[in-house]
């Protein structure tokens, strides 16, 4: 049985849901540029945060973060989980 893919979306209390799934953290990161850009606008912020599919270990939940936050800021991110 082949195990479920690791998806990302943003979630937050306030906002809610974005409303689709991100296969790659590269598109959640823009989705949430996008999102922080349009709250900024309206002289808001964004309560939403990365989640994702599948329980992680803190380990993993660690490199996924760092990496995200990698590609919040435009940086060339490379993830090994070796």
């Amino acid at each position: 049985m082949k195990a479920p893919p690791l998806v990302f979306f943003l979630r937050g209390i306030v906002r809610g849901d974005c409303g689709h799934v991100h296969r790659t953290l590269q598109a959640a990161a823009k989705c949430y540029r996008r999102e922080w850009s349009d709250c900024a606008m309206l002289g808001g912020y964004t309560d939403r945060t990365l989640k994702f599919s599948l329980d992680l270990t803190k380990a993993e939940s660690q490199l996924v973060r760092t990496a995200f936050d990698g590609y919040l800021h435009g940086e060339k991110v490379t993830v090994s989980c070796e």
